[in-house]
């Protein structure tokens, strides 16, 4: 059973993707082409990375090895455009060849849908403005956000754990249903359970919601003791446009 999965070309994740699969599934990873990112901010970079001309080619290169599902894997990508562009997102990877399509932001609203949370928390690795517009689409959705905690760390890549984790309590100051680590370029399979411990409520992050969306696409199992998505068996299945 093979996922194809599109990542940008700073993204590191690929280790810890593969530990959210279980044996049955293989993992194809593509990358966007590089565009040069020096200068820009957070919001420009994430714009240039989800445009048809970078999704479209990287998409073309997995077709001939017929994965179930092709994800595209960046969190600010898949929401710059807001909910339209996620639309336009996998419009444009169906085209392509992708026998189904789905991406972090689609698959995060599925996962808050799925878990009925609706006072939600954020945690991301952005600058503020961009941090503010996750939060107003989180709201466009119809969700509240309770709290918001942002750093934007010089290397996504070299993000500490106990950053998010301070993160974490500063998001969680105000009472809320769930807490949501967005970047699919942070390493958070190890902090999701003690999170959820401390606080008692579903922790998510962006690596985990897309697993959860992609490994459903695909029909297969879901490992446990990964988080609320995968322990409750609450699988959110394929975003539609």
């Amino acid at each position: 059973m093979r996922i194809g999965m599109l990542l940008t070309p700073d993204n590191a994740i690929d280790p810890e993707l593969w530990r959210w699969c279980p044996p049955e599934v293989s993992l194809h990873i593509t990358r966007t082409p590089h565009v040069e990112m020096h200068g820009l901010d957070d919001m420009e970079a994430s714009i240039l990375v989800s445009e048809p001309g970078a999704v479209e080619p990287a998409v073309r290169s997995l077709p001939p090895i017929d994965p179930a599902v092709i994800v595209f894997g960046c969190t600010s990508g898949s929401f710059v455009r807001g909910l339209k562009g996620e639309s336009a997102i996998r419009r444009t990877m169906r085209e392509a060849g992708g026998r189904q399509a789905i991406t972090t932001f689609g698959a995060m609203l599925a996962a808050f849908a799925a878990l009925e949370l609706h006072r939600i928390a954020i945690v991301t690795p952005y600058d503020d403005r961009f941090t503010g517009r996750l939060v107003g689409l989180c709201r466009e959705a119809g969700h509240e956000v309770t709290g918001v905690a942002s750093m934007r760390p010089t290397d996504l890549n070299a993000m500490a754990a106990e950053d998010v984790v301070s993160l974490a309590e500063q998001a969680m100051a105000t009472e809320a249903d769930g807490l949501f680590i967005s970047c699919t370029a942070l390493e958070t399979i190890e902090l999701l359970a003690p999170l959820q411990k401390r606080y008692g409520v579903p922790v998510l992050s962006a690596v985990q919601v897309t697993m959860c969306a992609a490994l459903a696409a695909a029909g297969a199992s879901f490992p446990v003791g990964r988080g609320e998505l995968f322990d409750r068996r609450l699988a959110p299945g394929v975003t539609r446009a």
